[in-house]
């Protein structure tokens, strides 16, 4: 990235910081032992005066792309930063790269190998580093080069592992035909399988719009942010209308984005893992939905989560993806949504994720692409592969 991009991406991202003490674990990504205690941050580059530790064993250089000097850096060391970051392309990758002191020595090194870091002396909790906080970092910090003028936002829980990790997961979008999971979990709540069956299909193979509104009858409008505000546990989302069919107007609307049906990626992991735990739907209503929901496209239109993994991860993900396209409905320019919510088991692993986008620049070659990108990066960082999605 370079360090305009890196500016607007410090000034912008609201990564939280968390603190976590490494003591002896295994690395999902190395299976090496370490301690250290590091800061996961939003920032995406370093500046003089800021403190660095080495996330592996890394080379310090003469100059950007320079030449090695020394023996390589071992894992957990802290370096204090003097300059940078300076961005350069070289052994087949493009970094920022960052001005260190080793040992009386100065030198550079690439930021991929580094994380920010408090006194070792400090007093931290016990923790393992989540290689899910560092891929969503990266893979949000490639949004503007990948997907221009998009809006994202990132959550996913690992529930093998019990790591939570997001992206600008308040961040308020259009929940589009996602919702519809909500929708159809709380019909399930209030009159059961058997009103909710004939649209099931419908809804999940086809994202059929008018038999969402049957669904939605079924409850009636004023029906569903309760549940959102209550068991859901999707305080930061609303249901405004649905007008397929007939016109459904909700007078609860909280008009978080105006008259818009709307949610946040945070407010779908609330409700993924809810459904998971079996908080709702915990009997054969539960069953049913996880059901249906591989009854979603495996790959391509609708089926975006899953195109760029592995076909046994296709097979068994269990999800529900938004959309509203620049063409077609009139103001749909306006929205350019594309939104993917489910589960997803990656070599038994099984974990919820959120993958929400709007706004950008180029749809379908871009913005499109980068949500299935996003899908296979994070796929990948929870098995521990070395990957490289396209």
């Amino acid at each position: 990235m370079n360090p305009e991009l890196a500016a607007k991406y410090e000034a912008n991202t609201n990564f939280a910081w968390t603190t976590v003490c490494l003591s002896p674990f295994t690395r999902i990504m190395h299976n090496s032992f370490l301690v250290i205690c590091l800061v996961v941050a939003s920032v995406l580059a370093y500046k003089a005066g800021d403190v660095v530790c080495t996330e592996d064993s890394v080379n310090i250089r003469t100059a950007p792309c320079g030449d090695v000097e020394g023996p390589a850096v071992l894992n957990g060391i802290k370096l204090p930063v003097i300059g940078g970051p300076m961005y350069q392309c070289c052994f087949g990758g493009c970094y920022n790269w960052t001005q260190v002191t080793y040992n009386g020595k100065q030198g550079w090194m690439a930021d991929k190998y580094l994380l920010s870091c408090k006194s070792l002396s400090e007093v931290c909790k016990y923790s393992k580093l989540s290689n899910i906080y560092k891929m969503i970092n990266f893979v949000a910090s490639l949004s503007p080069i990948r997907t221009p003028g998009t809006d994202v936002s990132i959550t996913v829980r690992n529930f093998r592992t019990g790591e939570r990790a997001s992206y600008r997961g308040n961040q308020k979008i259009v929940s589009a035909s996602s919702a519809k999971a909500m929708w159809v979990s709380a019909a399930l709540i209030k009159v059961g399988i058997g009103p909710v069956q004939p649209y099931a299909g419908p809804i999940f193979k086809n994202s059929d719009n008018d038999a969402t509104g049957k669904v939605i009858d079924l409850i009636g409008p004023d029906a569903i942010n309760p549940f959102y505000f209550g068991a859901f546990g999707m305080n930061n989302s609303g249901f405004c209308h649905w007008n397929y069919g007939k016109t459904r107007i909700a007078s609860n609307c909280p008009h978080g984005l105006g008259d818009d049906n709307y949610f946040t990626s945070d407010d779908a992991v609330n409700f993924l893992e809810r459904v998971e735990a079996r908080k709702i739907l915990p009997g054969k209503e539960g069953d049913a939905l996880r059901e249906w929901l591989t009854w979603s496209p495996r790959t391509g239109y609708g089926g975006w989560l899953g195109t760029l993994l592995p076909a046994q991860a296709q097979q068994t993900m269990q999800h529900k993806a938004g959309w509203i396209p620049p063409a077609g409905e009139p103001n749909n320019e306006l929205y350019r949504i594309c939104n993917e919510i489910g589960y997803v088991t990656a070599n038994g692993a099984r974990y919820a994720i959120s993958i929400l986008s709007a706004h950008g620049n180029d749809y379908w070659n871009k913005q499109v692409p980068y949500l299935q990108y996003v899908s296979c990066m994070i796929y990948y960082a929870i098995t521990g592969e070395i990957k490289q999605c396209q």
